[in-house]
């Protein structure tokens, strides 16, 4: 049996068994992959216990341990972060933070910070104007980091269209991963924001399925065929980024990584951007929550035009324009990540039981966690400061005063 390699952060290095489920809340997300030594003991008590205040169930010895899982092979082969009921914990402060950080990152390297909209191809026209009807506005905007942004949320895309949505059936890696894309896409995208028997059972299921798929088989994905999909896709723009039409003066525009000698930096980059999102992809599609990513607004269903609400699922990218209610968003920076399913009821495992899962009583009506959606607001309206004076008069209408935001010099800070 194949054994699973350990993220670099040791998140999934032994998060399938019993034990790291029952201590997944008390103990820190890099911490090593515990190994089993005669005579010790192994803590049962759970982070949604301690959240309830409930006593600690009895310890599991060694012997309890090898009797539920076999040995110790087998509990490494269940090893992976998304099966833990905490999975939800780690997606939304750790993973999704981590690979938006990236996105920037990667798209600061290799993409032009303006970009001659007339030097692009018909077909990355198309696909830029789906982001914003003003896209061409935005590529030749290398003073606000416009066409950085656009790129960024262009990335965002093809990784949707190629990994996280649900009818993306091609990511699969084997015939088992394949077929359980099946019922996952035509019955995930019809579960209802409720606690009912078929929610109930669709999930446990689902998670329940992927966890034997990811004992007999591994990772669900394959990240080569993501990075060739991301590099086909990008190469018509990247191309551009040393053209003498795109050239610009200001030296904080340019990259702020300096490749050393020797080195690959875009490989390592979409390296890293790949596994980051598969991660993501992985504890979406495993956990035993109900985690959904929004591409558009949940009101509406556009991608750009519609109403900028700040609140719980809507943030500007700039946080000085979260003010600025009511007006039209440019497009989406960042999309939204919501996750269903509050755990409710907590019953303690018995000695030595692996399902310690089945124990969980999820509420599939109540949203547990919210990952703000980041959208630019009135972006090249804001940014005409100085000119609104200059503007009035006979025939023009007073524009609004920009709003400017400091501007970045670590590559995994906003890009403003």
């Amino acid at each position: 049996m194949p054994q699973n390699k350990k993220s670099k952060d040791g998140r999934s290095a032994s998060s399938g068994s019993t034990l790291d489920q029952s201590t997944a809340g008390a103990s820190d997300a890099a911490s090593p992959s515990p190994s089993v030594v005669p005579d010790q003991t192994f803590p049962g008590k759970s982070w949604a216990s301690i959240i309830e205040g409930e006593s600690a169930p009895p310890t599991m010895t060694k012997k309890d341990h090898l009797k539920a899982f076999g040995s110790e092979d087998e509990m490494q082969s269940w090893a992976h972060g998304a099966f833990l009921s905490t999975s939800v914990h780690d997606l939304h402060l750790k993973i999704w933070d981590d690979l938006s950080a990236q996105i920037q990152f990667f798209v600061k390297l290799v993409f032009p910070p303006k970009c001659i909209w007339n030097l692009l191809d018909e077909n990355i026209k198309a696909q830029l104007l789906a982001i914003s009807p003003r896209a061409a506005e935005f590529c030749e905007d290398p003073e606000y980091r416009g066409c950085w942004l656009l790129f960024g949320a262009w990335i965002w895309h093809i990784l949707h269209e190629n990994l996280f949505s649900l009818d993306c059936r091609d990511k699969w890696s084997g015939a088992e991963w394949a077929a359980f894309g099946c019922p996952r896409q035509s019955l995930g995208g019809h579960m209802e924001n409720e606690s009912n028997a078929k929610t109930h059972a669709y999930h446990a299921d689902r998670h329940n399925l992927a966890r034997n798929i990811y004992l007999r088989q591994g990772p669900h994905t394959c990240p080569e065929r993501l990075k060739r999909i991301i590099m086909l896709a990008i190469k018509p723009v990247v191309v551009f980024r040393y053209h003498d039409e795109n050239s610009v003066s200001s030296s904080d525009l340019l990259s702020d990584h300096e490749p050393e000698p020797n080195t690959k930096p875009f490989e390592n980059a979409l390296s890293e951007m790949v596994e980051l999102a598969i991660e993501a992809d992985f504890n979406i599609v495993a956990s035993p929550h109900d985690t959904r990513i929004e591409m558009h607004d949940p009101e509406t269903g556009k991608n750009h035009g519609f109403v900028f609400k700040p609140g719980p699922s809507m943030e500007a990218h700039m946080p000085s324009h979260n003010e600025y209610s009511g007006m039209p968003v440019d497009f989406i920076v960042r999309p939204m990540l919501r996750t269903y399913g509050q755990v409710k009821h907590v019953h303690l495992p018995s000695q030595g039981d692996p399902n310690y899962q089945r124990n969980h009583a999820y509420d599939f009506g109540h949203c547990e966690r919210t990952k703000p959606m980041e959208v630019l607001v009135n972006h090249f309206v804001f940014h005409e400061q100085g000119q609104s004076t200059e503007a009035s008069g006979p025939g023009h209408e007073p524009r609004s005063i920009a709003i400017r935001g400091k501007r970045p010099h670590l590559a995994n800070d906003k890009l403003d």
